[in-house]
């Protein structure tokens, strides 16, 4: 566990711009449970509010509540929660509300996961399982591809252009490809087997349902 550590709001700003610069959707947090490193630009493209990273783990917000759990990474930690998280961070008085403390993950020592994902490819077999990421495989894009969809015949991912689609390949595939990682990046199971089905029908030359 990471041990205590006290500072102030401003303090906590100016660390989180040194170490990730000026776009604050960049910044990252490091969760103390399972060491998943999340910005606030992942919360986002998980269709989760932004302000969560640094008080909760990503994997709350992507099915970490579920039952049975559905998410493909992090946790359901909070820095709230029992058990606080290890940093402190010091709010300034305001008006009426005096000077105040608030429970912190870490910010991270590096990117995010989907920045590590998007930066050039690391392993190069395709296919591979991902070390330290379990559930992941190398895709054909050298981009990581959870092995389910590995396994569903979805051999890139979402984050590919679309002019990685071979030249007679349905380009409303790569749509329907992305609308189903995006379903199971927010947890939705029912909408991702939804779209595998129709994925399949389309592949199998039945065309839009």
């Amino acid at each position: 566990m990471t041990k205590h550590r006290k500072l102030t709001q401003g303090e906590l700003l100016a660390l989180a711009k040194e170490r990730f610069g000026d776009d604050p959707m960049k910044y990252a947090f490091a969760c103390p449970n399972c060491d998943d490193v999340a910005s606030l630009g992942d919360f986002a493209a998980a269709g989760a509010d932004p302000g969560k990273a640094g008080q909760e783990c990503i994997g709350r917000s992507i099915g970490a509540l579920n039952n049975p759990p559905t998410n493909t990474r992090g946790c359901n930690w909070v820095a709230y929660g029992l058990i606080p998280g290890p940093w402190e961070i010091v709010m300034p008085a305001e008006g009426d509300r005096p000077e105040r403390s608030a429970r912190s993950f870490p910010l991270a020592e590096g990117a995010s996961a989907n920045e590590q994902r998007d930066a050039e490819p690391v392993y190069p077999a395709v296919g591979s399982t991902i070390p330290d990421q379990p559930g992941f495989v190398v895709g054909t894009c050298g981009h990581r591809v959870a092995r389910q969809e590995w396994r569903a015949g979805f051999r890139r991912c979402e984050r590919c252009p679309a002019d990685a689609t071979p030249d007679d390949e349905d380009p409303g595939l790569g749509e329907i490809r992305s609308a189903i990682a995006a379903a199971e990046e927010r947890g939705d199971s029912d909408t991702a087997n939804d779209l595998r089905d129709e994925l399949r029908q389309r592949q199998d030359g039945g065309g839009p349902a």
